[in-house]
């Protein structure tokens, strides 16, 4: 749904634009919480800070699990970094 919407979209550099600032984020976030506290706030950072529909909070979760999926906001499993 997000990778068809994003391919659709008439800036072609919109995916890349927001992959990298959710690695941005990410990397802000890294070493300074617990993993699920940075779940969550990346939850507010895409969706804001009122919880929103349940519509909305499904697109929320939508967009950061195709972020999430492409590998674009977290280590590999590889990485020892914690």
């Amino acid at each position: 749904m997000v990778s068809d919407f994003l391919n659709s979209w008439y800036d072609e550099t919109l995916g890349d634009r927001l992959a990298v600032a959710f690695r941005a984020e990410y990397e802000r976030l890294r070493g300074t919480m617990h993993p699920n506290r940075i779940f969550s706030e990346l939850q507010t950072w895409i969706g804001g800070s009122e919880l929103g529909s349940a519509e909305h909070q499904m697109a929320v979760l939508t967009v950061l699990a195709y972020y999430f999926e492409r590998c674009d906001i977290f280590e590999e499993s590889g990485d020892t970094r914690s």
